[in-house]
């Protein structure tokens, strides 16, 4: 799946861009150029984000959709 039209960047270039270490919108944006142009894309690279940093969370998903560590505390 396209996630940038701009860039042309898909959801599997995004994904390579955080496995090689990148964990921002600037980071994204260096490692494929997405996020760049327009800015459509800024909010599914940010749940992209947010779903990779919440893998191996133990409150994930406990209100069943997303990180949910407004509980927690």
């Amino acid at each position: 799946m396209i996630v940038c039209l701009c860039a042309g960047s898909s959801e599997g270039d995004i994904e390579r861009a955080l496995e090689a270490g990148a964990g921002s919108l600037s980071e994204i944006g260096d490692s494929c150029r997405a996020g760049l142009g327009c800015g459509l894309c800024h909010s599914t690279l940010l749940s992209i984000l947010d779903r990779r940093s919440c893998e191996g969370c133990p409150n994930r998903n406990k209100l069943g959709s997303g990180c949910s560590m407004e509980l927690a505390g």
